[in-house]
């Protein structure tokens, strides 16, 4: 019966899991760049910017954070991101580790590369977004972890899981401001790196 059990709510885990990686953006938040359409009989002006998935970078930064935090889904230490393991997470230098890979990740040299053609304001809204894709602390949320069911505990996180969290959200932020802010040449050859 308790295999029935934990192999229930291990499902209830994974949906709830694939649903926050996977939730849309209201259409009044999403940043969406078409490239401008040019006629045949006219020259067309060169384009100042270029279409961008601006959900891979929010969806970068959460796969990151499911797999360097993962999910608090109660108040027990086997459950949820402890104090002791953000401790850990810190002493590690994570958030470091994790822009040290992305730097040898073409898929996400190639997104940088992109978002540096981006109308500046257009970027700067979605750096703005992608440092704060965090899940918030239950107190915030009002969220009582003892009272509550999985479902519920994963629309926030422990205050150490929000903050483990952030601190990815932040480091790949600045890995994105920092590439583009190089010598396009510079961020070209990261991609023979990798």
């Amino acid at each position: 019966m308790r295999a029935v059990a934990a192999l229930a709510g291990t499902a209830l885990v994974a949906v709830a899991v694939y649903v926050y990686i996977h939730q849309p953006i209201p259409p009044s938040t999403a940043i969406v760049q078409s490239p401008s359409p040019s006629l045949p009989d006219r020259q067309s002006a060169p384009q100042k910017s270029s279409p961008v998935d601006t959900e891979s970078l929010i969806n970068i930064i959460k796969d990151k954070q499911h797999q360097r935090v993962g999910d608090s889904t109660g108040p027990l230490d086997y459950q949820c991101f402890t104090d002791a393991k953000l401790a850990e997470f810190d002493k590690a230098k994570v958030p470091i580790q994790v822009a040290s890979e992305l730097k040898k990740d073409a898929s996400f040299i190639q997104l940088t590369l992109a978002m540096r053609t981006m109308d500046p304001a257009a970027r700067q809204e979605l750096l703005r977004r992608a440092a704060t894709t965090y899940r918030p602390p239950w107190s915030q949320l009002g969220i009582d972890p003892s009272a509550s069911n999985s479902e519920k505990l994963l629309l926030g996180q422990t205050k150490a899981g929000s903050a483990a969290e952030r601190e990815i959200a932040e480091a790949v932020t600045n890995l994105v401001k920092d590439l583009c802010n190089r010598p396009e040449g510079e961020v070209k050859n990261l991609l023979n790196q990798s």
